[in-house]
């Protein structure tokens, strides 16, 4: 690539952040591998309480239920992300620059308040 191609960019200024985009997508790849295992052992998890305690109290019964529900929509929309993130917004820059703002502002909100020593 020619310096004219990368918007001037010098190629170790490139090489840096490329290296950053492939830890950061390997990051999210091994974190949704490990989450999805875990919330396969939820459903299997579910099935057995259903099956093994079909006499329980309804409360019960609900309360797994809904926790089943929040894990698998937590699942979905963390997948919808990492697709739009990875799939569609691959290469838009736009897309990449909105994405590092938000993880620059949820870093100062979480700071805000923290007393450094």
């Amino acid at each position: 690539m020619s310096q004219a191609a990368t918007g001037s960019l010098p190629p170790d200024v490139i090489a840096e952040l490329i290296a950053g985009v492939k830890e950061s997508l390997a990051t999210i790849l091994i974190g949704f591998t490990l989450a999805t295992i875990l919330y396969g052992i939820t459903v299997i998890q579910t099935y057995l309480y259903y099956k093994s305690y079909p006499k329980d109290q309804i409360w019960l019964k609900l309360f797994v239920a809904a926790l089943w529900i929040l894990d698998t929509l937590t699942t979905i929309l963390v997948a919808h992300s990492i697709y739009t993130y990875t799939v569609l917004d691959f290469g838009d820059p736009e897309a990449e620059a909105k994405a590092a703002s938000a993880k620059v502002e949820s870093y100062d909100h979480r700071c805000k308040g923290a007393t450094y020593v």
